[in-house]
């Protein structure tokens, strides 16, 4: 009777197709000279599927920056992207490990479009999934990292020097029963279709869900940054680089900030997000207001500056000349213009005598009175 066991499917790996991603498990000391304290630095391990080139780079621990920085070497030295990238459920690249559905950590993620490729992560204890990887990390042990154990190292950056020289022979050395080498192959079968890199290095990003307050602002490492107000009190995702702020509700990316780096508690606000009653508010500055009175005219211009510079500061004229202007659209811009050069000749510059003159037939009778000087008006020096 035979027994039952278990068929293996022979793999055949696409050339330009597969990159299989996976830490050592063997760690190379190194010697921090300031403190006497001995660190384990941890090996990356990267070979493609159909060539077996291989990449290793050593890195100070397994969080996902290392991670990251590690994928960007890999893709530096391979001169080019796979179509996808096959890593094990390790955290820094999984976040949820699951047979059918695996989650793929966001900033994971993002390098995999900044590539355009893709994160295909193996089964959960599945070791045939990724044993091309397993393989190459075994090579990796054998012929580099027994050789640099024999060494001492004062930091990472020295045995990855170390680590280079190794690659290179580990790649240049004929595989028997290929009878060629694993650069040969790569060079040959798996450079020319390789994905061309991006002009930028990807920038690795923190993401972070926020609720937007009621003032339409997110906090983001205590500093706010604005959306448009109609999303207050939703929930998003905040994408932060170290120079941009990228937020997001679903797919729609809603604001895009600078990152600021300054003081903690202030707030960066986006004049177009704030709701109407706001943005009018913020447009009362004097300069806003003198621009919006030139428009009916020079007089109606000097007629707000003598408002404004009456009052111990602008603020308490922004009132009387939004008035002033509105006169102006309930009649028109000539009309208002010709009452407040009335009004000038008067010497009055209040928003009552304004409206009086604004709805009188005759302006030119109206203004008998030469303009007076008084001590409290500042005059247009005061806002240069």
């Amino acid at each position: 009777m035979l027994q039952k066991g278990h068929l293996i499917l022979r793999q055949y790996h696409e050339p330009g197709k597969s990159l299989f991603v996976d830490f050592s498990g063997l760690t190379v000391p190194w010697l921090d000279e300031n403190t006497g304290e001995i660190f384990e630095a941890q090996i990356f391990v990267a070979a493609l599927g159909a060539s077996n080139y291989t990449f290793a780079k050593a890195c100070p621990n397994q969080t996902l920056d290392s991670w990251i920085n590690c994928h960007v070497s890999a893709f530096k030295f391979f001169r080019g992207v796979p179509k996808i990238i096959v890593p094990d459920n390790l955290r820094a690249g999984v976040s949820r490990a699951c047979r059918y559905d695996p989650d793929t950590n966001p900033t994971y993620s993002a390098l995999a479009d900044h590539y355009d490729t893709a994160v295909v992560p193996t089964r959960a204890y599945k070791p045939r999934d990724k044993a091309k990887v397993e393989v190459a990390v075994q090579i990796v042990q054998r012929w580099i990292l027994a050789i640099l154990r024999r060494q001492t190292f004062t930091s990472v950056e020295a045995i990855n020097t170390a680590i280079r020289p190794l690659l290179i022979r580990l790649n240049d050395k004929t595989m028997r029963h290929l009878q060629a080498s694993r650069k040969e192959l790569f060079e040959k079968y798996e450079l020319p279709v390789l994905k061309k890199m991006p002009l930028e290095d990807f920038e690795i990003s923190v993401f972070k869900n926020a609720k937007v307050n009621i003032d339409y602002h997110i906090e983001f490492e205590r500093h706010y940054y604005s959306v448009p107000f109609i999303h207050i009190g939703k929930t998003v995702l905040v994408k932060a680089s170290n120079s941009l702020i990228q937020i997001f509700i679903g797919d729609e990316q809603i604001a895009t900030h600078k990152k600021h780096e300054g003081m903690p508690g202030r707030h960066t606000t986006i004049f177009e997000h704030m709701p109407p009653q706001h943005a009018e508010h913020v447009k009362r500055t004097p300069e806003r207001i003198l621009d919006w009175a030139k428009n009916s005219g020079q007089s109606t211009k000097l007629i707000c500056e003598k408002i404004m510079g009456s009052r111990k500061v602008p603020e308490q004229g922004f009132r009387a000349c939004l008035g002033v202007l509105r006169l102006g659209e309930k009649h028109d811009a000539p009309r208002l213009e010709n009452a407040c050069a009335a009004a000038l000749k008067m010497g009055s510059y209040r928003y009552k005598t304004i409206e009086t003159l604004i709805k009188t037939k005759d302006l030119e009778k109206a203004s008998k009175t030469s303009v007076s000087n008084h001590e409290n008006i500042r005059g247009a020096k005061y806002y240069n």
